[in-house]
């Protein structure tokens, strides 16, 4: 797992580099949080990170904002660390955005604790998205074929015919139909029929991708 460190003091952001190093992280460090949040908003960004409060250009509560911002983005688990103790400021980086508050100096073992409570959210958050996502799927297309289903072509349809209406264009719509299918069925089964008609689905460059495979 890859974990991204922004910390402004060089030898604290070196000892915490090598304590995550010799837990099995990989490390990015940055040293304020304009480069913090640069590194963050990366497609292929950390999914944990440790920002300290006090930072130049941009400290870690304002990081912890701007990420909050951006609900696109895969979700980030952010700590803070600071020195500063009360509950009022624990709060008030909490309430920022922020997942965890630890502060310093902080105990190493915690820290490693905290980052696997952090792992654990973090599986959690990837497996209800993907059970969204496959039933945001199952809710829009054909089981068999993964086509689009008929609710999502009548609505496509509606909306199609709304804006030609708006530009006054014009919408053409094409159907297709699969000549003497009853007789794949009945000569072979409906279990080739289901192939015949997953492949008759396929997008043209899968099909001569495949027929050059084979050849």
């Amino acid at each position: 797992m890859r974990i991204l460190v922004a910390e402004d003091d060089a030898l604290s952001r070196t000892l915490l580099e090598r304590t995550l190093q010799r837990a099995g992280y990989s490390v990015v460090s940055v040293e304020n949080g304009a480069q913090a949040i640069a590194e963050l908003v990366k497609e292929d960004a950390p999914r944990l990170a440790l920002l300290d409060w006090i930072m130049p250009e941009v400290d870690g509560v304002e990081v912890c904002r701007e990420l909050r911002r951006r609900k696109e983005q895969a979700y980030t688990y952010l700590i803070l660390l600071s020195s500063r103790e009360s509950k009022e400021d624990i709060v008030a980086g909490l309430e920022s955005g922020a997942d965890d508050y630890l502060t310093k100096p902080f105990n190493v073992d915690e820290l490693k604790a905290r980052l696997r409570t952090g792992l654990r959210i973090l599986e959690l958050e990837d497996h209800l998205v993907e059970a969204r996502e496959s039933m945001r799927f199952q809710a829009t297309h054909d089981l068999l074929t993964s086509l689009w289903n008929r609710g999502v072509i009548v609505e496509l349809m509606t909306h199609e015919i709304m804006r030609s209406r708006r530009e006054r264009s014009c919408t053409s719509v094409m159907m297709c139909d699969i000549d003497h299918f009853k007789a794949v069925n009945d000569q072979y089964g409906h279990a080739t029929g289901d192939d015949v008609l997953r492949e008759v689905a396929l997008p043209v460059p899968t099909k001569l991708e495949a027929a050059g495979g084979a050849a």
